[in-house]
């Protein structure tokens, strides 16, 4: 009690501010679930601790008395915390920009309508998603988090350009990277269905190599294998800027196979004929069998097998 005496001190001497906030049903329910976490995790740690074998050299009535209190003041202060981001580090603007947005049907604290915003685009509820992040830019502490959100609807929408003009404001703004790192798989999920579409332009391979350091990502060296075209030689082009070595046969191998254009899956049965690799050998031999079924390419990939045997 004498550990925590400082806080009940200053919860004491601004009982009369916090009582009457407390009074909008909204803050009863985000400190009511703040609390509910926190909780669960304190329990949750708690008895992790009481689990390892230091429990013997800490178990006596004092080091739980200091743990309990340790752990009220951690409480306290993150809900203190919680609730003046939410709550009272906002400005008169930008708590007309949240009435608006309850007006519109989108309530709730900064951090809740930037997770319902995610959610409404994993949804493809995109229109919807668009009104959030664009109002949510003019909060401050989430203005980054609402420029990276606006990128992704718009690559969901195919509007490359849009999208690294977002990603240009948003990397103007403190904090930019640390809020990308967390929404970087719905990104990358996002770029994905946008590459598959269209050949990209020289901005947006800059923008993903350069403004958010992508091009080394594992996953894209996987889609430079995968069968749509587009996709594949979209993000070729971007392991080019990396110096990543791309397996060229693999990815020929996949042009004549799948590739809707006949003079797509030609050029790939010559790029073929020019190396001398087994795996090569067997594709064209493949698709020279399928004879009338493919006739323009099935004789492109004979006569390629014709001069790779020379």
């Amino acid at each position: 009690m004498k550990s925590v005496q400082p806080v009940i001190n200053i919860v004491k001497k601004t009982d009369r501010m916090i009582m009457n906030t407390a009074r909008n049903p909204k803050l009863q329910t985000a400190v009511r679930l703040s609390v509910k976490l926190l909780l669960k995790v304190f329990v949750k740690i708690y008895q992790t601790a009481m689990n390892l074998p230091v429990r013997k050299m800490i178990d006596t009535r004092k080091s739980r008395n200091v743990t309990i209190a340790a752990a009220v003041i951690v409480i306290l202060s993150t809900l203190s915390i919680f609730i003046y981001d939410n709550y009272f580090n906002l400005t008169n603007k930008e708590k007309t920009v949240l009435s608006e947005l309850a007006g519109d049907g989108y309530a709730g604290t900064p951090a809740q309508l930037m997770k319902q915003c995610s959610g409404l685009i994993d949804n493809n509820e995109l229109n919807s998603a668009q009104d959030i992040a664009e109002a949510m830019i003019k909060i401050r502490r989430q203005s980054a988090h609402a420029y990276i959100l606006n990128a992704i609807i718009e690559l969901k929408d195919d509007d490359g350009d849009d999208a690294v003009e977002e990603i240009d404001k948003g990397k103007r703004v403190k904090g930019f990277n640390k809020v990308f790192r967390k929404e970087k798989r719905i990104f990358l999920n996002a770029l994905k269905e946008y590459l598959v579409s269209e050949e990209i332009d020289r901005q947006m391979i800059d923008c993903v190599v350069y403004s958010l350091n992508l091009g080394k990502e594992h996953v894209i060296r996987q889609w430079a294998y995968e069968k749509p075209y587009w996709l594949r030689w979209n993000s070729i082009r971007i392991l080019n800027e990396t110096e990543f070595k791309v397996d060229m046969v693999e990815v020929y191998i996949l042009d004549l196979k799948y590739a809707g254009s006949v003079r797509v899956r030609v050029r790939a049965a010559n790029k073929l004929a020019e190396m001398k690799d087994k795996r090569a050998v067997t594709a064209l031999d493949e698709v020279a069998k399928r004879g009338f079924a493919d006739p323009i390419v099935s004789v492109a990939a004979q006569s390629a097998l014709d001069q790779n045997k020379k």
